[in-house]
């Protein structure tokens, strides 16, 4: 029998509390026993348990899954990808809209928080963002009104940015790895990154256009 709201919330929020302690093993059962309650409920996650989740994905178990756990790292995309698509589901934009810039703010603060600048910590964080844009299908509700705003994105795409600046010294595989997600991700919202592609290549030339010259 699946768990109610209350029940479920107060599971995600316990475990939150845990794994940042807890040995790898525990840790692992920690997150399986979280993705067998979400997929018991299905698409039935109401905004509050979405960001429980994304909280519990982003906050709590990526940073353990890039330093010990990376095994558990599908049932973390897992996780991520019930909580899109229960978003996804919602009859009413406005649900949408607010779980939306949730998750697009929240990464934005981890990617600030967590050493991005590590390959293995870059990749996975591109991985979440482009499963989540897959199964909540975040484009669609860039076209409705309310608080999901395109510059949400933007704001996280130039924060990622800034730390892949310096792929250029990482072993070739990560580099890779790397520039194939965030292909990935650039194409499944067009509409957004391809004026921002623009843009930063035009801060990039015009950023160039004096270095070597006279003062």
């Amino acid at each position: 029998m699946a768990m109610d709201d209350a029940q479920f919330l107060a599971l995600a929020k316990a475990l939150a509390q845990e794994v940042p302690s807890a040995f790898p093993k525990r840790c692992r059962e920690a997150v399986e026993d979280l993705l067998e309650k979400a997929n018991e409920r299905g698409k039935d996650l109401a905004p509050d348990l979405c960001k429980a989740l994304i909280t519990f994905v982003g906050s709590v178990a990526a940073p353990r899954v890039a330093m010990q756990c990376s095994s558990l790292q599908f049932q973390c995309l897992e996780l991520l990808a019930r909580a899109g698509l229960a978003v996804k589901s919602y009859e009413e934009d406005a649900s949408k809209a607010d779980v939306q810039a949730f998750f697009f703010k929240l990464m934005k603060k981890e990617a600030k928080t967590q050493p991005c600048f590590k390959p293995r910590v870059m990749v996975l964080m591109l991985q979440y963002l482009l499963r989540w844009l897959q199964s909540s299908n975040a484009a669609k509700s860039l076209s409705k009104e309310g608080a999901f705003k395109a510059e949400v994105v933007v704001s996280l795409l130039e924060t990622l940015s800034a730390e892949m600046a310096r792929c250029i010294r990482w072993p070739p595989r990560w580099q890779l790895k790397a520039t194939r997600t965030l292909q990935k991700v650039l194409a499944t919202i067009p509409e957004v990154s391809l004026p921002w592609a623009l843009a930063f290549l035009k801060k990039t030339e015009d950023s160039m256009d004096g270095f070597g010259t006279e003062p």
